[in-house]
């Protein structure tokens, strides 16, 4: 960036994680959609990622995640939850399943 206004120096965004763990959790589809428009005329590949909870399907990012929004990567959380890896072989606290079924169905075919 250029801008005289440079609150990270010389910091340059390559992408945006959404890691919404609270609050209101309505407008994320718009919103990655509108980054999409912005990142279509970019001269670099800009990625767009979620960090939910692994609970499914996630209280603040399930909607955003279902609306087949394209997103670039999914980064769930498997600590810190009932669903964590500590439960794997409880399989009403761990749904490593649910997650793999959701990423299939993501518009991007390279989604990870």
């Amino acid at each position: 960036g250029s801008s005289t206004y440079r609150p990270y120096d010389d910091a340059v965004l390559d992408g945006v994680d959404l890691d919404i763990e609270s609050g209101e959790h309505a407008g994320y589809p718009a919103f990655i959609n509108q980054l999409r428009s912005y990142f279509e005329k970019a001269s670099k590949q800009y990625l767009i990622s979620t960090a939910p909870q692994c609970v499914y399907p996630d209280a603040n990012l399930g909607s955003t995640l279902s609306s087949k929004v394209w997103i670039d990567n999914n980064y769930v959380q498997f600590y810190n939850n009932p669903c964590n890896l500590a439960n794997i072989d409880n399989k009403w606290n761990f749904d490593y399943a649910s997650w793999d079924a959701l990423a299939k169905s993501n518009p991007n075919i390279n989604s990870k």
